[in-house]
């Protein structure tokens, strides 16, 4: 279940939760139609909002990326940015998780969910979210990889 919000959402994104080998075996298959269509001058309309390609051709994703994906996790974002003092800060009671892209509640660091978010790691907790949600796809997105490069092998994805 996507979160439905953002400028993205006419593309495709992989699902964190398929990480069996059959499920990785068929985002292998993805690359392969992916280097296919190259090799054979097929176009195949799969579009990708930036935070996957990017990871594809090794380009660095940036929050904008997941915004572009999820703004309703954009705006918690910039909410927790925007909080000048640090009576504001505790007033919001910030715990170390995140929710995924699949609506599931991660933590982000061992015990998160029970520890408290202080003023002074906000800026850590913000760039510990984009991470995970940089992440959370990671495995779908070598597994394309590994199957463009099957069929191309002479380009090299990262």
């Amino acid at each position: 279940q996507r979160m439905a919000t953002g400028s993205c959402q006419d593309r495709w994104l992989p699902n964190p939760l398929c990480t069996s080998q059959l499920h990785l075996r068929l985002y292998r298959f993805v690359g392969m139609l992916m280097g296919a269509s190259i090799r054979t001058d097929a176009c195949i309309e799969l579009d990708l909002p930036g935070m996957v390609w990017k990871q594809l051709v090794g380009e660095e994703c940036l929050r904008e990326d997941v915004a572009a994906v999820d703004e309703v996790w954009n705006k918690d974002v910039q909410n927790c940015l925007g909080a000048e003092t640090k009576q504001e800060w505790d007033a919001k009671a910030r715990m170390w998780v995140v929710k995924s892209f699949t609506g599931r509640t991660d933590e982000l660091v061992p015990g998160g969910a029970q520890k408290k978010v202080e003023w002074e790691e906000r800026e850590a907790f913000v760039e510990a979210q984009v991470q995970m949600r940089i992440n959370e796809f990671r495995a779908q997105v070598a597994a394309i990889q590994e199957g463009f490069s099957s069929v191309i092998p002479g380009i090299a994805l990262p």
